[in-house]
């Protein structure tokens, strides 16, 4: 989680803390409650998958009724959200995957954005076929065997290679690292 440093923000995340608990142009879109002077409001950016939208379902409902806080959400790509962050256009960001050129920039370098720590939460980020075709070919969930089947995996989208399914460009993955170091016959298709 990464917090800009504001009361409201401390206080909100501390309880998120201990009970465990597409995108915007940030530069030309900002809550009308952000960086409001005095006012207990508190502006969080939201990710664009299911995961990171309970998270801010979770922290408003908490910050609103058990706290007294008037939350606003902005929904922001992974990147923009820091500099949203930075710039004071939102006060949290709940969920991050990772993005060290980011956190050197604002939390090492500008020190506009401090560390407000782990949710508690860890995520796995894996590959996964349909159970009906791993159970016909079991194999398949060892990846050295994966070029066996690529045809099998062809599409359109995927050029004459298996495809490889992956979520929005902006998610952090290393799928295509993956697929070339491992000499894999497939291509990541987002």
């Amino acid at each position: 989680m990464r917090i800009r440093t504001m009361p409201a923000v401390a206080a909100g995340c501390a309880l998120l803390l201990l009970t465990g608990c597409g995108a915007a142009d940030m530069t030309k879109q900002a809550s009308p409650f952000a960086n409001a002077r005095g006012a207990r409001t508190v502006t969080l950016s939201v990710q664009s998958w299911v995961g990171a939208q309970a998270n801010v379902a979770v922290a408003q409902y908490l910050l609103e009724h058990e706290l007294g806080y008037r939350v606003d959400t902005v929904q922001v790509d992974e990147v923009p959200a820091w500099d949203a962050l930075s710039q004071g256009r939102v006060d949290a960001i709940l969920e991050d995957w990772g993005h060290p050129d980011q956190e050197q920039r604002y939390v090492e370098d500008k020190k506009t954005i401090v560390n407000g720590g782990d949710l508690g939460v860890t995520g796995h980020i894996g590959w996964f076929v349909p159970t009906y075709f791993a159970e016909r070919h079991p194999d398949v969930t060892d990846w050295k065997n994966l070029n066996k089947y690529a045809d099998q995996f062809r599409t359109a989208e995927s050029g004459g290679k298996g495809q490889l399914l992956d979520g929005s460009p902006s998610y952090v993955t290393n799928d295509k690292a993956l697929v070339r170091n491992l000499k894999l016959d497939y291509r990541v298709v987002f």
